[in-house]
């Protein structure tokens, strides 16, 4: 028998609540302050049926010069009753918004920094956008959930234990009909609602992948614009939105079916209660009032029950979308918690020993590799295009750990260290440079590091020129991407970022590919004054680059097939002499 997914899997109230619980004790205070302040409300507001109910027997026994205190105390506390219920209700529906806005953050928080500790392998799998659709429907269902709670579920619950407790004073057999009438509806309601679960899912997941799409479309902009590709790109949004509307319609007749049903059986059984109280008052066995109040109690409990209902099909959707959260929230970490050791401060050597890495359904990336890094050590990696140095510098990175060999700092595996901890010490220029929409300063600083760094890191990456131009300087915000800058100035920016970091261990992947020759020249420079305080391992496209290293591997087809200073490479004429041959053409 098939297992099915923890995404698919049916998704109950109980795992619902569950879920929501611990964040709901972050806000235990004011949650219980909120609920008792409702409850109140709405038990306050039962009174006017009451009210009106013994004035119709009044005045319908009524005889002249009869004392009326009675009638007044029912008019005073209809007054007070329906105040309070006004007051309470504003009240608790401000208190109400806020808790669950502050839940739904929280959850929303939560669910970013566990996105932020998963595996770059699970990252690798699925759309950016729907990641955060993902996140976002699922934070926005906890809220709107909550803020259901407040304003329509307690409400909805002491209008019918609080109807059938009065109508229970005045004749039992009354009583039990409306719990009988509130429950069978609410049933019925439940019984067809089971068969939307499904379409709702089916729905939410059609969202989310439109969402992904739609995010990616804009992400994109630059390309579509350059390309023209509007035209293609629209008619991916168009395909997805389209998959979207067409479910959620086929969810909306399955809605308006069960409404028709559940409201027929509504009218006909209080048609038929009505029917029943008017012949006790013929025959003498009940007052006039009972009639009127039973009748504003049954629409009360009506309207409760069709409430709670709806807020069921709210629920019910809202519980995809927190479903869809949750077994995101499932997704393990391996690689940020397999490490307990600390980066020890006076490590001396990196090993990589008998290192093959494969990617799923491919041939291995990584065949057996081993190289030694010393501390100090400048070392450069270079090979065609697949040979696997960016996969190496991956795992180097602590970012996937599925591989055999080892990695070992010293004598310690890479596995066995603390992520943070080994982040700590290193830095990283990668090979496409991600830009955040801030400041020139916050996209620099955001690295961590010491304040008194940023001149100098800006100086020896040779920004200071950009930021002349640039209308508030260091403090100009650079937009989304990085408009503002091109693409050597953003790469120079991430070799800036490295440096201001002050790192033991440098990696720096392809960082001139982007720079025209005089800017090269210029980094290059740079390169040389900080790499006289750290360990660099060095990618590079351009062999240039690299000429000064202590050591050069040479790789091809996830093997080490080279290695050696510049000179003696050039000296074996074997496949690094003819990358150097072809550069030079």
């Amino acid at each position: 028998m098939e297992s099915v997914p923890a995404e698919d899997a049916e998704y109950g109230f109980l795992e619902l609540a569950s879920y929501i619980l611990p964040y709901v004790r972050l806000h235990a205070k004011r949650f219980i302050a909120t609920v008792i302040l409702r409850a109140s409300g709405e038990a306050a507001s039962l009174f006017p049926a009451y009210a009106l109910g013994e004035m119709t027997t009044f005045f319908t026994t009524y005889k002249t010069g009869q004392p009326i205190d009675y009638l007044v105390w029912l008019l005073i506390l209809w007054l007070a009753t329906s105040l309070y219920r006004t007051l309470s209700g504003r009240t608790s529906t401000l208190l109400g918004y806020r808790v669950a806005e502050s839940i739904g953050l929280d959850a929303k928080i939560a669910a970013m920094r566990h996105v932020f500790s998963l595996d770059l392998s699970w990252h690798e799998t699925d759309y950016a956008g729907s990641k955060m659709e993902r996140v976002m429907n699922g934070g926005q269902g906890i809220t709107n959930i909550i803020r259901m709670f407040f304003t329509d579920l307690i409400g909805a619950f002491v209008s019918i234990v609080g109807a059938a407790a009065i109508m229970f004073s005045m004749k039992v057999e009354l009583s039990a009909g409306l719990l009988v009438f509130a429950i069978s509806y609410y049933l019925l309601s439940f019984f067809l609602r089971r068969k939307q679960s499904l379409q709702l899912r089916i729905v939410q997941k059609a969202r989310e992948k439109a969402g992904g799409v739609n995010f990616e479309s804009i992400a994109n902009i630059h390309l579509i614009k350059v390309m023209d590709l509007s035209k293609l790109v629209l008619k991916r949004i168009i395909s997805a939105n389209t998959a979207v509307s067409e479910e959620v319609l086929k969810l909306q007749r399955q809605f308006r079916v069960r409404e028709m049903i559940t409201t027929t059986y509504a009218v006909v059984l209080k048609f038929l209660i009505l029917l029943y109280i008017g012949y006790s008052i013929y025959a003498g066995r009940l007052e006039v009032g009972i009639f009127v109040m039973f009748y504003v109690y049954f629409d009360n409990v009506l309207n409760a029950t069709a409430g709670m209902s709806r807020v069921a099909d709210q629920i019910t959707e809202e519980k995809e979308a927190v479903s869809r959260l949750a077994g995101l929230m499932d997704e393990k970490p391996t690689v940020e918690v397999s490490g307990k050791k600390i980066m020890p401060e006076d490590w001396r050597m990196i090993t990589v020993k008998n290192l093959s890495f494969s990617y799923p359904k491919r041939s291995a990336t990584l065949n057996n590799v081993s190289l030694t890094v010393k501390r100090g050590e400048k070392v450069g990696i270079v090979g065609p295009t697949g040979a696997g140095k960016s996969t190496l510098f991956k795992l180097m990175l602590k970012l996937d750990e599925n591989y055999s060999g080892d990695i070992l700092v010293d004598e310690t595996p890479l596995r066995e260290i603390d992520r943070p901890s080994y982040i700590k010490r290193i830095a990283v220029v990668p090979q496409e440079t991600e830009v955040f929409n801030a400041t020139l300063r916050e996209n620099v600083e955001i690295t961590g590091g010491h304040e008194h760094n940023l001149d100098k890191a800006l100086e020896m990456t040779n920004l200071t020129e950009l930021i002349q131009r640039l209308p508030s300087g260091v403090e100009t915000i650079i937009g989304e991407k990085g408009v503002r800058l091109s693409g050597g100035e953003k790469q120079r920016l991430s070799i800036a970022r490295a440096f201001y970091k002050n790192p033991q261990l440098l990696f720096l992947d392809e960082p001139t590919s982007q720079l025209d020759a005089n800017s090269e020249l210029k980094i290059q420079d740079s390169l040389r004054k900080v790499f006289k305080d750290v360990t660099a391992i060095v990618i590079a496209h351009r062999i240039s680059t690299i000429q000064e290293m202590d050591k050069i591997i040479v790789m091809e087809g996830g093997k080490i097939v080279e290695e050696g200073t510049f000179q003696q490479l050039i000296g074996q004429k074997g496949l690094f002499n003819e990358l150097w041959s072809n550069q030079k053409l």
